[in-house]
């Protein structure tokens, strides 16, 4: 599942932040510690396995315009012991009838109860049971869930719909089962239907029988053995767009069918999705040697859908952002990037995690860091051109921001609570996770990493897996002793900080020291370490070098193989270390002398070495600009942006209001001979795509952070173009050149008055196009004068939003920094009715929206509100005491910096 898209990422405070480790190998967690504490002991965690399904035969009757729905529902089971109790899932389901038919062909009543608010089912059986296969029968209504998952309705151009997400245990919500990752069955499907409504499922339909109530019967073909969190459906007046099927290859020797999925009206906007996802599905093939596993793939346009996407069986579904896009060639730049990479993060599951799926949810860091991983690999064989450096460092440092906490958590973390199955889709597991595949497959070599893959999906296919059996395949592959320093990654949470220095008094020596990183403020544990694979580049006489060494001592030195003074070293070669690194002063110097030796990827592992420096205080403002200032000319346009964390940062924490401005036309001159007022016009942006990305960043910095006032006015007469203020009112949106349109509709609310805001209050209301209502919310939102706060309050409990989308206005008003005061103010006064109208996971994430301070009363301030409400979300606890240390942080870094900050730039 795609939580975390590249284009829906809340912008938020991130401070750097990061040991000695037991050596000793950690126990295989259970979150089941009682699973099978007595035939009638309720489990702990997870289900025991003495009861095993073996098929479920799930008949379902759903009509999109009632509120409940009904089922019958048959699962075969094999009882490996005697039971009067069978433990199973059911999460407010309305039981009529429940039994248990037995192999000798008698039936037992049942007794349904949920016993706890995650839907635990204990059903009692009249006498006991000896170990046989039987099946269980329940029939049963239930009501559409009223968040985003289980099943639930969307209403959208006057029809309504059904669509469902079952990770990680909401199938509970819709069918009665054993909804858990272990339990991996086949599934025998047939919905009842309105006549006139269309459905999707995991499998194709086998058969169609109209009924005489107005409604038809759906059957489809068996599934392939899976966890209930893999199977989803849409049901509804869809637009089904037949594609070309994904012809076979070298690898796969059947065609496989592909559909586009939109509600009505909307299918026409699949072409170019459904252009490229075969391109994607060959690639994998190729890559894996294994085929596409199942029968079919339809992708699904959600409109109102709570994460990214979700790698459902042949069903898979995606905020329909990524896959609506009516005009590819006027598209932003980032829609299309968003769509390839959501897109192969979604087919990658489909062999990591839907052929191998993990166990319990401690290893789902296996699956999405896989999927992570596998993504930017696709993509850049897709295409040269995309960026894919600039994602793997931004995977890197969007995993290193989240582990510099000290309540950050260990990768493979025990899953003992909803709270922490909830807790483990996020930056650590997607982006750490990911970073830490991609150094140890540097350090094992591509090939070698391949073949270990491709060995470990064949040896469990259709089957589970957990982190063991991954780093037993590893090592029978690769014939190293690689999984002590795996595990050493996986089993603590922190960041590695290596100290390199370089000893010529005799030939070259490098001794390498390890701790745990901190940035300033830091309560966490530094006695931490690890084994480290450290890869150093450096240059001699003869050319430049690289040289690989397992740092799995607290110091350690070697000499360097050629054995001559380098003359400048790099500690991280191909930027993909998952560690800080720092040098002397003299080191650095040389390094950056040298930049042109480096690639993008080592680039920005030296932008994150001397931020992170800057966060713990190992740099000052005046040091850490210095060194990043020369970037901003780099021929690498991610890299050319490293100065402006600082500079921004200064700006809006650090510098006295007296020096704002100072700091203003610092940032001008960093940019000074970017003109980019002209490229609000169509066919004025750079023609190659990762240059426009960077000019589209450039303009945003300089005109919030460098108050570029013609730059600011030509954005927003370019916003009012765009939505026919002032005109006739209608939507143009070929005036704007398409990268460029968020920044032009943000900069006219800001520009352009009250009449402005209302008018795209209006549009917002009227249109259903989601790129249009995503990039007029992230604007209303930015609204700075005082007058629209009451406006921008009462759009956010509006019914117009739908769920998915209150989250993006919020956020746009809170991080705004004159804005955040008055968000916080009326969260508080509105808590029980924001929480009321966001999907669950969503809702849990709010102390986030504190993000934006920086003091240490206002994080005793969001403790305080927050510390008895947030724990009946999933996963808020860890939510809110990530969110107020980064507060803390905040505060103690301000502290410590802010006196060189008013030095640097006062003396500027």
């Amino acid at each position: 599942m795609r939580r975390f898209s590249p284009v829906w990422l809340l912008l938020a405070l991130a401070l750097a932040g990061c040991g000695q480790q037991e050596k000793t190998e950690p126990a295989a967690e259970s979150a089941a510690e009682d699973a099978g504490a007595g035939a009638t002991g309720m489990p702990v965690g997870q289900l025991p396995k003495d009861v095993m399904p073996q098929h479920y035969d799930i008949r379902l009757t759903m009509n999109p315009d009632d509120k409940s729905f009904s089922g019958h529902v048959e699962i075969d089971i094999e009882l490996t012991r005697p039971r009067d109790v069978i433990w199973l899932h059911g999460w407010e389901l309305r039981v009529d009838e429940a039994a248990i038919a037995l192999a000798d062909g008698s039936t037992l009543s049942a007794t349904w109860e949920q016993v706890n608010d995650a839907g635990l089912v204990k059903l009692s059986l009249p006498e006991t049971v000896e170990p046989q296969n039987a099946t269980l029968v329940f029939d049963y209504t239930a009501d559409y869930f009223s968040g985003l998952d289980g099943a639930y309705r969307v209403e959208t151009g006057g029809e309504w719909y059904v669509f469902t997400q079952f990770e990680p245990a909401h199938a509970r919500r819709v069918f009665p089962g054993f909804d858990e990752p272990a339990f991996k069955t086949p599934y025998s499907l047939q919905f009842t239907i309105p006549e006139a409504d269309r459905m999707v499922t995991t499998t194709p339909v086998t058969d169609t029988k109209m009924l005489d109530n107005g409604m038809q019967r759906l059957t489809f073909a068996e599934t392939k053995p899976l966890p209930t969190y893999l199977i989803a459906f849409a049901i509804g007046p869809l637009d089904i767009v037949e594609a070309d099927p994904i012809p076979p290859n070298d690898v796969r020797d059947r065609p496989v069918p592909l559909r586009g999925v939109a509600v009505k009206g909307k299918g026409e906007q699949m072409a170019y999705a459904l252009e490229h996802t075969g391109e994607l599905v060959a690639i994998m093939e190729e890559y894996f040697r294994i085929p596409y596993p199942f029968r079919k793939i339809d992708i699904i346009a959600v409109p109102d859908f709570s994460g990214g996407a979700m790698e459902n069986v042949g069903a898979i579904t995606f905020r329909d952002v990524y896959l609506l896009i009516p005009d590819p060639e006027n598209a932003p730049t980032w829609q299309l990037h968003a769509y390839i990479e959501v897109m192969a993060h979604e087919l990658a599951h489909q062999w990591f995690g839907n052929l191998v799926t993990m166990p319990w949810w401690d290893d789902i860091w296996l699956n999405e860091a896989s999927a992570t991983w596998m993504e930017a690999k696709t993509v850049e064989i897709w295409d040269a051109e995309h960026p894919t450096e600039q994602g793997i460092a931004g995977t890197i440092q969007r995993a290193m921001s989240a582990d510099s906490l000290a309540n950050a958590r260990q990768i493979r973390q025990p899953i003992r609570s909803t709270h922490d199955i909830e807790n483990a889709f996020d930056g650590i597991t997607y982006s750490k996770g990911g970073s830490v595949l991609l150094m140890f497959e540097k350090y094992l070599g591509e090939d070698v990493y391949r073949d270990a893959i491709q060995y470990h999906l064949d040896r469990f296919a259709f089957g589970n897996a957990d982190v063991f059996d991954f780093l037993e395949s590893l090592e029978h592959v690769s014939g190293k002793d690689i999984a002590p320093a795996f595990r050493s990654f996986l089993f603590q949470p922190g960041i590695p900080l290596v100290d390199v220095a370089v000893n010529c008094d005799d030939g070259a020596r490098v001794t390498l020291s390890q701790s745990r990183y901190l940035p300033l403020g830091s309560t966490a544990d530094a006695n931490k370490e690890w084994d480290l694979p450290v890869c150093l580049k450096y240059g001699t006489e003869g050319g430049v070098q690289e040289q690989c060494v397992m740092l799995d001592e607290k110091q350690a030195s070697f000499d360097l193989a050629a054995q001559s003074c380098p003359a400048w070293v790099m500690p991280n070669a191909g930027g993909v270390g998952y560690y800080h690194w720092t040098l002397d002063g003299a080191g650095y110097a040389k390094l950056l002398q040298a930049a042109d030796k480096l690639d993008m990827l080592e680039l920005l592992a030296v932008e994150r070495s001397i931020n992170a420096g800057f966060a713990a205080g190992r740099l000052d403002t005046a040091e850490a600009l210095a060194a990043l200032a020369p970037l901003a000319d780099s021929e690498h346009f991610e890299v050319a942006e490293a100065p402006m964390s600082i500079v921004t940062t200064a700006k809006r924490y650090l510098v006295d209001d007296a020096l704002k401005d100072e700091v203003t036309a610092y940032a001008r001159e960093l940019y000074g001979d970017y003109s980019l007022a002209a490229e609000f016009t169509p066919g004025k942006a750079p023609e190659d795509a990762t240059e426009r990305d960077h000019h589209v960043n450039v303009a945003w910095f300089l005109a919030e952070i460098g108050n570029v006032e013609d730059l600011r006015a030509a954005a927003a007469e370019a916003g009012r173009k765009l939505v026919g203020f002032g005109g006739d009112g209608e939507v143009h949106l070929d005036a704007v050149s398409p990268d460029y349109m968020s920044l032009a509709l943000n900069m006219a609310v800001q520009e352009s008055g009250a009449d402005f805001f209302e008018h795209l209050v209006t549009l917002f209301k009227t249109t259903d196009n989601p790129l249009l209502r995503r990039t007029v919310l992230g604007a209303l939102g930015g609204a700075t004068e005082p007058a629209l706060t009451s406006r921008i309050q009462a759009l956010l409990l509006d019914p117009a939003l739908k769920r998915n989308e209150l989250p993006r206005l919020l956020y746009s008003w809170a991080y705004t920094p004159e804005n955040r005061v008055d968000a916080w103010n009326w969260l508080r006064e509105h808590y029980d009715q924001v929480v009321g109208l966001m999907a669950p996971d969503h809702a849990s994430g709010l102390p986030s929206m504190a993000g934006g301070f920086c003091s240490r009363e206002r994080a005793e301030e969001v403790q305080a509100f927050f510390a008895e409400r947030i724990t009946e979300l999933p996963g808020g606890p860890r939510n809110l005491a990530k969110a107020v240390e980064g507060i803390t942080l905040c505060a103690a870094m301000k502290e410590a910096q802010a006196d060189s900050a008013n030095a640097f730039f006062g003396s500027e």
